[in-house]
C-alpha cells in the first residue's frame, strides 16, 4: 500500500524529501513512493533512519547513513527512499543478488526481499530467493 510516516524528522528519516519540519506530529504520505508507483508491504524504523520493501520485493533505504547503514555504498544521508544498490562485489550465485540487466557497470541489486529490520545503525534484510546474476 502508501506509506505514511510520523515523528521525529531529523537526517530525513520520515523520507518526506527534507529534514524539516524535524517534528511531524500527523501521518503524511511518503510521496515519492507514490509517485514511483511502488506498493509497500512492510517497513522498519530505526534510530536514525527507515527503510521499506516493496511487493516486488525492491528494498528501500532512508534517513542517516553516516556508518553506511542504508547500504548504498555510501554515507552519504537520504531524505527519500533510496533503492538500495550494492557493488559487483558479489559473486554470481550470491542469496539475494541479481544482476541489473539495465546498467553497463556490473551492478547487483538486492531482490526478493521479504523482511527488513533497522536498528541503531545497522540494518537487515531477509531475502526469499538464490540468483545466479543471470534472470
Amino acid at each position: 500500500g502508501t506509506l505514511w510516516t510520523f515523528g521525529n524528522n531529523t537526517k530525513g528519516r520520515l523520507g518526506l524529501g527534507s529534514s524539516t519540519p524535524r517534528f511531524v506530529s500527523k501521518p503524511t504520505l511518503v510521496t515519492s513512493l507514490q509517485k514511483a508507483k511502488q506498493y509497500v508491504v512492510s517497513s522498519s524504523c530505526g534510530e536514525r533512519h527507515s527503510g521499506c520493501v516493496t511487493r516486488e520485493g525492491l528494498l528501500f533505504m532512508w534517513g542517516y547513513n553516516g556508518k553506511g547503514c542504508l547500504g548504498d555504498g555510501t554515507c552519504e544521508d537520504r531524505l527519500e527512499p533510496t533503492h538500495v544498490i550494492t557493488a559487483a562485489a558479489h559473486s554470481d550465485d550470491n542469496v539475494g543478488f541479481s544482476k541489473e540487466k539495465s546498467s553497463s557497470d556490473s551492478s547487483y541489486y538486492l531482490k526478493s526481499i521479504v523482511s527488513l529490520e533497522c536498528s541503531n545503525d545497522s540494518t537487515a534484510a531477509i531475502a526469499a530467493t538464490i540468483c545466479n546474476g543471470s534472470d
